[in-house]
């Protein structure tokens, strides 16, 4: 069985906010089973380092933004109380038949790393008889991120 790595060390009062440049932000694309195609984006909105520990970053990011397109044929009656409440009921795993998962970049700009993170999907589930505001179906979507950090560029200032 593959070792979790440890938590990471908790951020300082006094962390330091490390500008950063987008290079780029994609959308995830996942082509259901059942016909609908749901997209999804998630950006970088932070990157904190530990003044006593430089090589400790954290990073936070934007919940992720979810796009549901479905044939007429899945769309149900407009449900507009849906937006933003917590989902419950029967629902079924749907199949993904594609899915593109691109890595968004940015590049900090005191250390000249690069940084790339990746919206993952683990699963899709939609609920039975449940719809937006729009009538698209709901679905259950848990994700994780991916973060992958180059190395300093000594170069750049620390």
């Amino acid at each position: 069985m593959a070792q979790q790595p440890p938590p990471p060390k908790p951020m300082p009062k006094d962390f330091e906010d490390l500008d950063f440049t987008i290079l780029s932000e994609e959308w995830n694309e996942y082509e259901l089973k059942d016909g609908a195609t749901i997209r999804a984006r998630i950006v970088l909105t932070r990157i904190a380092r530990d003044p006593y520990d430089p090589k400790n970053l954290g990073f936070e990011f934007s919940n992720p933004v979810w796009v549901v397109r479905a044939p007429v044929s899945l769309r149900g009656d407009p449900d507009p109380t849906q937006h933003g409440q917590p989902l419950s009921g029967s629902k079924y795993e749907v199949h993904v038949d594609r899915n593109h998962e691109p890595w968004n970049a940015y590049r900090i700009i005191k250390t000249g790393q690069k940084l790339k993170i990746k919206l993952t999907v683990n699963e899709v589930s939609r609920y039975v008889n449940k719809f937006d505001a729009k009538g698209m179906p709901l679905y259950n979507v848990p994700t994780g991120v991916a973060v992958n950090l180059s190395e300093p560029d000594p170069n750049e200032g620390q």
